[in-house]
């Protein structure tokens, strides 16, 4: 089948890169070589481009799960606009680095900004630290398990919580500091272990734990803190 348009391969230096994108002179699709990194880039739509490929093994045979008798088949893949390195050596390994994160090391850091799903079982070498979450108090503030595992909230007043982002296997615990001694007056409607919700305590943190399986939100008081 013939081409309409043939490809053309761009073999240039960073900075001219960089002036080829300021020109709009870059292309959807195109492939770019950075010669002065030993990169292959790729367009990423009109004057955007994003680096695919870089440091290559002359004598890479692994394929691209980096498994096999190849020398570091991927060295790394990143966006041109980000500082965050994935690498893949010659095993299949993967780290995913930060270079601006002064806790990531060179076992990798992994972060995710939206959902991370698995099927198989995951196994740490370390601890895994939990975002934790200071929610602002409103009238109807609401239980969103995706800005973190372990919440607090002060209340300023009376209040009647919402639970509108759970979705089934989400969980999180709350601590509650009622403040001068306010309350929970309504909560969503939440399946207690025990058959009723908790009493909060007049002083420290009332903490509660929240779970969710199907369309079922359960809930179960922890117990309470100074």
């Amino acid at each position: 089948m013939a081409r309409a348009q043939p490809i053309k391969i761009l073999r240039t230096l960073r900075s001219a890169l960089i002036t080829e994108a300021g020109s709009s002179n870059l292309l959807v699709g195109e492939p770019y070589l950075i010669t002065d990194e030993n990169k292959l880039a790729i367009g990423t739509s009109v004057n955007s481009y994003m680096e695919v490929l870089s440091s290559v093994s002359p004598s890479f045979t692994a394929g691209i799960s980096g498994k096999g008798d190849g020398t570091n088949p991927i060295a790394d893949f990143k966006n041109a606009s980000s500082s965050s390195v994935i690498t893949i050596d010659n095993t299949g390994i993967m780290s995913i680095l930060d270079s601006t994160d002064s806790t990531s090391t060179t076992t990798g850091a992994l972060k995710v900004s939206g959902g991370l799903g698995v099927t198989k079982n995951i196994t740490v070498g370390g601890c895994i630290k939990e975002t934790v979450y200071t929610i602002t108090d409103a009238a109807a503030f609401e239980l969103n398990p995706n800005n973190g595992a372990i919440q607090l909230i002060t209340l300023g007043a009376n209040r009647a919580p919402g639970a509108t982002y759970f979705a089934s296997g989400h969980s999180m615990t709350l601590m509650i500091d009622d403040g001068t001694a306010y309350t929970i007056t309504s909560w969503p409607t939440i399946t207690w272990v025990g058959g009723t919700a908790p009493t909060l305590a007049l002083t420290g943190y009332t903490v509660i734990s929240f779970w969710k399986v199907n369309t079922t939100l359960y809930g179960a008081l922890l117990g309470y803190v100074a």
